[in-house]
């Protein structure tokens, strides 16, 4: 265990709080009217992360209550239902959700067959990693992979594969124009981010990054992300102890 930065990260004396207090919240969104039978293929979940709070210095675990949200995730399931369908809603709901969702599944149901050997499991269930966000002040920690690791061990079950399409959202704090160079370090930064989560780079599509949730390298990649997210927490005790 140790207070200082390692691997470029920021050290444990600037969090804003404690990481071991870290809650995910998961929330289904559906209409509940005016869909056609093409959405039963598709499912969004909003993953909040809220920073829960102790009662007391000394309260248990179970005695918290809710903090601020300080960060989410949002996934889309797609089920494949052989006609289609998963595409049809990707495409009538969101253009990057359905460019993403195309360079794995067919039309015609099943996978592409570029991935069907990248895969255990290669069924067309695909679980999307749309969007993802993360307060300032909690950047720099390590703390977005572990995270999106942990969800992801949730809502994958079933599928084949997880996607990602690792690019810039938002526009630099401090103003700095972005060009192109800017672009693509921006983006390939986050790609190095999720590739800590256990997603890897594939030549068939390259503007987008597949993790296997059936693999061992993913049960890897999450205990090793659990183990870090447990020392930043002690970490962060050690720092703020009293003695």
């Amino acid at each position: 265990m140790t207070t200082t930065g390692s691997l470029g990260r920021r050290p444990a004396v600037e969090l804003p709080g404690d990481p071991g207090m870290l809650n995910l919240e998961y929330r289904h969104n559906c209409r509940a009217a005016g869909l056609g039978p093409e959405f039963d293929t598709s499912y969004e979940w909003t993953v909040s992360v809220t920073e829960l709070h102790r009662r007391h210095k000394w309260a248990a675990r179970s005695d918290v209550v809710p903090g601020p949200e300080i960060g989410s995730f949002t996934f889309v399931r797609f089920c494949d239902d052989g006609r289609g369908g998963a595409l049809s809603a990707a495409e009538g709901d969101d253009l990057e959700l359905y460019n993403t969702l195309l360079a794995f599944v067919s039309w015609d149901g099943g996978i592409e067959e570029a991935f069907r050997d990248l895969v255990r499991r290669p069924t067309p269930d695909v679980l999307l990693l749309f969007r993802a966000r993360l307060d300032r002040p909690w950047r720099g920690f390590g703390l977005g992979p572990a995270l999106a690791a942990e969800a992801i061990r949730t809502l994958a079950h079933g599928c084949g594969a997880v996607l990602v399409a690792p690019r810039m959202k938002e526009d630099p704090e401090d103003g700095t124009p972005v060009t192109t160079e800017y672009w693509e370090h921006a983006n390939a930064r986050i790609a190095a981010m999720w590739q800590r989560a256990g997603f890897r780079p594939y030549a068939a599509a390259p503007s987008l990054l597949l993790l296997d949730p059936n693999a061992a390298e993913y049960d890897r990649s999450l205990a090793r992300l659990r183990d870090e997210l447990t020392d930043l927490a002690e970490a962060y005790k050690a720092v703020h102890s009293t003695g």
